[in-house]
């Protein structure tokens, strides 16, 4: 008898422990499970919704996209389209260029710079985009005048404005020009380092001498570059009033002094857009070359910039297309066209 007392005692001991071991949980059932009417996921109108708003902000994005790349120039014949002047040539951008930073010279193969192409270059199909611009402009002579004076400008910053001048410069040297290169532009003068001379003397020192323009020997205004027949007066110190300068009459009497002792003046201006520095110098020079980028140049400011020129009664001889992509184009008839190594930047 003690013995089942003590088995019975034993069993209740190991109930309650195990009683004591399970927590009693807060849950009681409060009805059996209803089969839901509709999926919780996925939840298609939210989705529809979703699609449709990103759907219309891609349509939107491509359309801005589609029309900001037509509300620039990208190929030859574009410009004399949109423009009341001809277009003189298509400078091609080339693969093979490098750059290091934004607004230094590219590099070509074998070191050179896109700024002496046709000096360095002299059998690529770029030497040969510059000498069939070079043609383009000898053939819009008027009354068969040798000695010309030609303002190159642009109608924004980066345009290429620059290697056009060098470039053509080194062109007409070709042909036995004495050639003379001014940098007009004394904010960011560049024509100095393309040609690797110093710029502690230049226009804005001539202008500013009290010596009658008629006094100064030519001779010691320029300097001759390492390029046979090519002459160059630097920029000099940027003054404080650029404008007041180039309005006096040293600057009216300058240029023609120029234009007597060479064949060829060339102007590298500042964009005439921004700066009435290349107007002022056309008005003396008497012929002026827009420069403007593939891809870069807006329509509407090429247009203003052709507009404001004529305005100010200016000849715009033409305009030259620079940077432009070859590889991409469906423009039939250059030779750069059909050189597959053309896709990189100039």
């Amino acid at each position: 008898m003690y013995r089942r007392f003590y088995e019975a005692m034993l069993q209740k001991a190991a109930d309650a422990w195990m009683a004591a071991q399970v927590h009693q949980a807060n849950l009681r059932l409060a009805g059996a499970a209803e089969q839901p009417r509709h999926p919780y996921k996925p939840n298609l109108p939210l989705n529809l919704a979703i699609g449709a708003f990103g759907g219309l902000i891609l349509a939107v994005g491509l359309v801005m996209f589609q029309a900001q790349n037509q509300s620039v120039l990208r190929e030859p014949g574009e410009a004399a389209l949109l423009l009341p002047v001809p277009e003189l040539g298509a400078i091609p951008k080339i693969a093979s260029a490098r750059t290091f930073s934004i607004g230094s010279p590219a590099v070509l193969n074998g070191g050179s710079r896109v700024e002496l192409a046709s000096l360095e270059q002299r059998s690529s199909s770029l030497s040969e985009s510059f000498r069939t611009t070079l043609a383009s402009i000898l053939s819009t002579q008027r009354n068969g005048d040798h000695r010309r004076m030609l303002v190159v400008t642009s109608a924004g910053p980066m345009e290429g404005k620059t290697t056009v001048v060098s470039n053509l410069g080194i062109a007409l040297a070709d042909i036995s020009e004495k050639v003379l290169l001014i940098d007009g532009d004394m904010r960011r003068p560049k024509l100095h380092r393309v040609f690797d001379e110093v710029n502690s003397w230049g226009l804005s020192d001539v202008l500013r001498e009290k010596n009658a323009i008629e006094d100064l020997p030519v001779d010691v205004l320029v300097k001759k570059t390492s390029v046979p027949h090519v002459y160059l007066l630097p920029s000099g110190a940027c003054p404080e009033n650029i404008f007041g300068l180039l309005c006096t009459e040293r600057m009216s009497k300058l240029l023609p002094r120029f234009q007597e002792k060479f064949d060829y003046v060339l102007v590298d201006a500042p964009p005439c857009l921004e700066f009435a520095d290349a107007r002022i110098m056309a008005h003396h020079a008497g012929e002026l070359l827009l420069v403007v980028r593939a891809n870069h140049t807006h329509r509407r400011a090429a247009q203003a910039a052709v507009e404001r020129l004529r305005l100010d009664g200016i000849r715009v001889t033409g305009v030259i297309l620079n940077r432009w992509d070859p590889a991409h184009s469906t423009v039939y008839g250059y030779p750069a066209a059909r050189d597959a190594h053309y896709e990189g930047v100039l």
